[in-house]
């Protein structure tokens, strides 16, 4: 009776709903499946570019309140990365790391870096080494596309900036990470937005995916303090898309010490 129903169906129906009633071919696949003669597939090899923590061509936030210090993270974070430092004692690929800011003009990215180092204790071989690896750009003032994605007609929709920087990234042959800062100043202003922000993060996808760095989108919330677990960091903005697109989350806030006691006795972590 069944059979009858359904080819009664595709006699009376329109040449497009026949082919909406044909079973698809991947139906019998799935029920005529049988294993494969050959062995399991060789995995790729994992390479972390931060030991347990980042993998090298990966997207990740930086999550933080306005004046906590995200630059200040990473800058520290480049200089480990410059140096073969361990960064909070996990150790790191050896080579260059790129700062692109919307946020701040060079100038003040310059005199950060230098604070830094003195902060560091770095000699004058360190220094130098530095100063070729951790690459300092500002889009402040720039002509051409400053973020990766344009609203037209209601609708968000990519910018050519993707195949600008593959074009800007592609010569630097020991090239580790990146750091957009701000997300919302790459989003074009729009980090309230699932579909704006997730452009975004697939924008910087596939420059991860091409150059073989990891990516850090620097986030900046409007909370300066966090509950006991981590799911409300992104704090509403945009935060449906950072938490399905992005591999690894930085987050960094202030605290007391009496804070950090009180939440190790609530939660033993």
């Amino acid at each position: 009776v069944g059979a009858a129903t359904r080819a009664l169906r595709l006699a009376q129906s329109s040449p497009d709903d026949a082919e909406d009633l044909r079973k698809p071919a991947w139906v019998e696949r799935m029920r005529d499946w049988m294993p494969g003669d050959g062995g399991a597939p060789e995995l790729p090899p994992v390479v972390d570019a931060v030991s347990g923590l980042i993998r090298a061509g990966k997207v990740g936030a930086l999550v933080a309140a306005g004046g906590t210090g995200k630059t200040t993270l990473l800058l520290i974070q480049a200089i480990c990365h410059a140096l073969h430092r361990p960064f909070f004692g996990m150790d790191v690929v050896p080579g260059t790391f790129v700062i692109i800011t919307n946020d701040d003009p060079l100038e003040d990215l310059q005199r950060a870096l230098e604070l830094v180092m003195q902060a560091m204790q770095l000699g004058s071989d360190e220094r130098v080494q530095v100063r070729r690896r951790v690459r300092l750009h500002s889009l402040q003032g720039e002509a051409g596309t400053k973020a990766f994605t344009t609203t037209r007609a209601g609708a968000a929709m990519p910018t050519a900036l993707q195949e600008y920087l593959l074009e800007a990234l592609g010569p630097i042959p020991d090239l580790v990470g990146v750091a957009f800062d701000t997300l919302r100043h790459f989003s074009g202003g729009s980090s309230n937005d699932e579909q704006v922000i997730t452009l975004t993060i697939q924008a910087a996808t596939e420059i991860a995916h091409r150059t073989g760095a990891y990516v850090v989108l620097v986030h900046h919330t409007g909370k300066a303090n966090y509950r006991d677990g981590v799911q409300d960091q992104y704090c509403g903005s945009g935060s449906a898309a950072i938490a399905d697109n992005c591999r690894f989350v930085l987050l960094l806030q202030r605290a007391s010490w009496a804070e950090i006691e009180d939440k190790v006795q609530r939660t033993g972590q």
